[in-house]
């Protein structure tokens, strides 16, 4: 009789722990459903505020053309590791770091 009450218990015990196994899984599915639909909305939103539309180049003119936009932007970088352009910081850099000479120092 012990072993029968206790073997019942068990199965109680496993029968409720498969239950709230299954309910909070249901939950997790439903839940995250939900944050799905939420991060959806915040990647969209996010994709599109981080976007550049607009370039001023170096004579002030304003290019609109999505195309023309993307080269402007991959030239700029790539330009950024050329030989010239390393010269040209190496010597702004020289040139901010000591002060300008007045006529009665020369």
């Amino acid at each position: 009789m012990m072993k029968l009450e206790t073997h019942l218990k068990q199965e109680v015990l496993d029968y409720l722990e498969t239950f709230w196994m299954q309910k909070c899984r249901v939950e997790v599915v439903r839940d995250s459903d939900r944050n799905t639909g939420y991060f959806y909305t915040s990647t969209i939103i996010y994709k599109k505020f981080n976007r550049i539309e607009v370039l001023q180049d170096l004579l002030g003119n304003w290019i609109t053309n999505s195309k023309l936009v993307s080269n402007k932007a991959r030239n700029f970088f790539q330009g950024l590791h050329t030989e010239e352009h390393a010269r040209d910081t190496e010597l702004e850099m020289i040139q901010g770091s000591f002060p300008p000479l007045r006529e009665e120092q020369n």
